[in-house]
């Protein structure tokens, strides 16, 4: 009877094992739904969000480093700034593209017969930042390498020019192969 009576505890005891294992599991079940899925799916969640931040800051470095380039270019060009203002300057400067014009005629042997320059505005204050051209009629006596020489010379010059008609014409008068050449030309300068 001692024996029967032993059995009964010690299933009794069982039955109170498997209930503290089942509220166990039942707080670990509740506490893994509540507290540690929501966290989990958060890490998730902030992992792919790292993900597509580096991917954009890649982009973006490679765009900062592109201005950086720019910036550097402009830093080691900024003193060659008063070369284009030159070329280009913000004024007509008609008087000085004249003298140009008569130096480059006297270094390179040709005589300049006529020079007419064309209507421009000397009142103009507002440039807009568009460029305007400055027309230039001149009428050129000398021989084909005096005028090779004058345009060559006028292309050395640092204000821009451009050649947009040249007619040669030979003089009838002279008969030699060494005759004088009367050249009509129209040069293209530019002003901001």
């Amino acid at each position: 009877m001692d024996k029967i009576i032993s059995t009964r505890i010690s299933f009794g005891q069982k039955a109170k094992d498997y209930t503290y294992a089942v509220l166990f599991f039942m707080v670990f079940s509740f506490f893994l739904l509540v507290v540690i899925k929501p966290n989990l799916s958060m890490v998730f969640e902030l992992q792919s969000e790292r993900d597509r931040l580096s991917l954009m800051d890649k982009g973006y470095t490679a765009i900062i480093a592109k201005i950086v380039n720019v910036q550097t270019v402009l830093e080691d060009i900024r003193g060659d700034l008063h070369f284009l203002n030159e070329s280009l300057p913000a004024v007509p400067q008609v008087n000085q593209l004249v003298n140009d014009i008569n130096q480059t005629a006297v270094n390179s042997g040709v005589t300049l017969n006529g020079l007419n320059i064309n209507e421009i505005n000397l009142k103009d204050t507002q440039s807009g930042g568009e460029k305007k051209d400055l027309v230039i009629d001149m009428e050129i006596t000398s021989g084909f390498i005096e005028m090779k020489k004058f345009i060559t010379l006028l292309g050395t010059q640092r204000r821009l020019k451009n050649i947009e008609n040249i007619r040669i014409s030979k003089d009838n008068k002279a008969g030699s192969a060494s005759a004088n050449l009367r050249i009509q030309m129209t040069l293209e300068s530019f002003y901001l």
